[in-house]
């Protein structure tokens, strides 16, 4: 069973608030949150720098967020990476690309793979 942490950043610049991205949104973390044996608990730290730093420093096991920028993820990618986690796409068989506004961070390939599986992807323009 894993810690997650996820975002709903509504904040203008960052997070839309339309309808559809709301459900998208809400259905991701029902997803993930539904299945007690995958995931123990949901925690929202309001940064996507701490919410990777957090898996880094084994405090929590897996990420995920659409929106945020690259200067919001991009030194807490190095730093999870160095520390041995991964961080991947939303979209299965696509490589990460910090400019596309989406992660998924995970102490492991396989949590990983997993959160990939369960959520939707939300696109945004590229920085």
């Amino acid at each position: 069973s894993s810690g997650i942490n996820a975002e709903w950043p509504l904040r203008p610049g960052g997070g839309r608030r339309d309808a559809e991205t709301l459900v998208i949104k809400s259905r991701n973390i029902t997803a993930v949150c539904v299945e007690p044996d995958a995931c123990h608990g949901l925690r929202m730290q309001g940064s996507a720098a701490l919410n990777m730093c957090a898996i880094a420093a084994g405090h929590a096991d897996g990420y995920f967020e659409f929106g945020m920028h690259i200067w919001d993820m991009a030194a807490a990618s190095v730093i999870l990476s160095e520390a041995g986690g991964v961080i991947l796409s939303p979209i299965a068989g696509e490589e990460f690309c910090l400019l596309k506004r989406r992660v998924i961070a995970a102490a492991s390939v396989e949590l990983g793979t997993v959160l990939q599986s369960k959520i939707q992807s939300i696109e945004y323009a590229s920085d």
